[in-house]
């Protein structure tokens, strides 16, 4: 690879959404993943399990290609099973248009193989959308058994009618075979530097920050430094509003504020609200020229699915008329917009049984002229829940207390706590999500789960960003010879220790001495773990294990 360029990373397909009547175009498709695997490409297209698009994201999945698909909500229902399909990674998206440009957003250059309708108009949008300079990335369309001749005799007549540029014509290259395309696209030199920037004002002209009024940049400006201190600051945890419910003060009824004092540096969505929404009314008042966002803000609650109405979720918003700034440490370290009409995607996380997760909130006005605030699970298809407001000792009584006297269902047990501890990295993380504040990266450092019915207490730390690193070795070396370790992916491990399987009183405390100091070095207080693991063990504690 030649010195200065990235390698290729991600490189997007569109095809027929159909089979066809002729296998040879199904084999084409065999190859094409083969030739995907090979090069260690990551695979991006339409969505669909059907059709040649189907028969490639499948093909390409069993061969360990890392497969995302970008599906259009309105054609989720052409699926035969009306949802996404099952391999790799896939989101919804509301529109075709978006679809394409959530495609190119994530990939490094286009192929175009034999498809109907839907393939010519994403190989005109893609082209016409590098014309006019949106990228530069590469763009081959594979002319297989001259399926596409027709259409380069179309192109080669409108150029000699000067309808169409030489230069317009030169954006695409057209191949003959599978082979023409590894070789092209594995060629260092058609891998474009610095094209991470999209300047989508030629198609959208409000798309880009330019449209962005000093008002807007203030407000967020001003709420940005309200949840970057507050992220770093305060942890999210469940299990210390269980524990200040039900072992600290358990007779507690009524709502109170105190409780966010009494288990700081803890606290839950509830009480990161209630201090957000604090700490940025504060400042907005302190600042004259924004009192209009002091007007629109507000607290919200959503719930935790579609078809209920229990308060399960607190975010902190500025509801202005054309988008909306929402605060939500639980899921992003920063302040973040979401337009009118538009959405935005979280950073995503990785929960402790390993699976990637990430959020999406649209701002949009419902038939009624009401604006909403929705939020959904990216790659989901369960329905979006809404915002509404709500003040704070209501949602203290009905999220946070409600939640931390919830047990199992037909048990006592408690249901599963968690606790995430973020804090700052000198380097910029490689494989897990991070935020940049100034010379430093903030990052989720490490997730504490907490099942008291199988009382298994388990920790999830970055391998290749913390723990592989040298001047870890020591814990890496230590924890390979311990049961706790257990690997999840490259960007993550767990540190399990199931608690009631352990006969050796002794060897619980080594284990659960090790996993606190690692914690320690990752942010949390000392003695923190040992206090947490005092809650799972049944002869300490007041509730009563079947």
């Amino acid at each position: 690879m030649a010195a200065g360029r990235k390698e290729r990373k991600s490189v997007a397909v569109f095809l027929a959404a159909n089979t066809g009547n002729d296998i040879r175009y199904e084999k084409l498709i065999h190859h094409v993943a083969a030739m995907f695997a090979k090069n260690g490409w990551n695979l991006v297209y339409g969505g669909s399990a059907r059709g040649l698009m189907g028969t490639l994201g499948k093909a390409a999945s069993a061969l360990g290609v890392d497969v995302h698909g970008v599906k259009p909500r309105p054609f989720l229902k052409y699926e035969e099973t009306g949802e996404l399909p099952t391999f790799g990674h896939h989101e919804l998206v509301d529109d075709l248009y978006t679809q394409k440009k959530r495609i190119a957003e994530l990939t490094d250059a286009f192929i175009i193989l034999p498809g109907g309708f839907g393939t010519l108009e994403e190989y005109t949008a893609v082209r016409m959308w590098s014309k006019l300079g949106v990228w530069r990335r590469p763009i081959v369309l594979l002319n297989f058994e001259g399926f596409y001749t027709p259409l380069l005799d179309w192109i080669t007549k409108a150029k000699s009618l000067d309808f169409v540029s030489e230069n317009s014509v030169a954006v695409v290259s057209v191949v003959n075979s599978v082979g023409e395309i590894d070789a092209l696209l594995s060629n260092p030199a058609t891998v474009v530097e610095n094209d991470d920037h999209f300047d989508w004002s030629v198609l959208v002209p409000g798309h880009v920050d330019s449209w962005q009024s000093d008002f807007e940049k203030s407000l967020v400006d001003i709420a940005d430094q309200v949840s970057l201190q507050h992220s770093l600051t305060v942890h999210w945890s469940t299990w210390h509003t269980w524990d200040y419910y039900t072992r600290v003060n358990p007779g507690v009824t009524e709502a109170n504020v105190r409780i966010w004092k009494d288990i700081a540096p803890f606290s839950t969505c509830v009480g990161m609200t209630y201090q957000v929404a604090k700490n940025l009314g504060a400042a907005l008042r302190a600042a004259p020229s924004l009192a209009r966002g002091l007007e629109r803000l507000r607290t919200v609650a959503c719930p935790a699915s579609a078809d209920s109405t229990q308060p399960y979720h607190c975010v902190t918003g500025v509801f202005m008329d054309s988008y909306c700034i929402v605060i939500d440490p639980v899921f992003s370290v920063k302040a973040f917009t979401v337009p009118y009409n538009g959405s935005f995607e979280t950073l995503p996380y990785i929960t402790t049984s390993g699976r990637t997760q990430q959020r999406c909130f649209r701002y949009f006005a419902r038939p009624s002229g009401d604006k909403v605030l929705t939020m959904e699970k990216v790659g989901s298809v369960d329905a979006a829940v809404q915002f509404s407001d709500i003040d704070h000792n209501t949602a203290l009584q009905q999220i946070s207390m409600r939640a931390a006297r919830n047990t199992r269902i037909g048990s006592k047990v408690p249901s599963k706590k968690v606790v995430v501890v973020r804090s700052l990295m000198d380097e910029k993380p490689t494989k897990i999500a991070s935020t940049p504040l100034n010379a430093e990266f903030v990052v989720t450092a490490c997730r504490v789960q907490i099942d008291f019915g199988e009382r298994i207490l388990t920790m999830q730390i970055p391998s290749n960003d913390w723990l592989f690193k040298p001047e870890n070795k020591r814990y890496l070396l230590r924890l390979q010879h311990s049961p706790m370790y257990t690997p999840v992916n490259d960007a993550v491990l767990n540190l399990v220790i199931a608690l009631k399987s352990l006969s050796n009183d002794g060897i619980a405390l080594d284990q659960l001495l090790l996993m606190g100091e690692i914690g320690e070095r990752l942010g949390l207080a000392r003695g923190e773990i040992l206090r947490i693991a005092d809650s799972l063990w049944p002869e300490k504690h007041h509730v009563h294990y079947p």
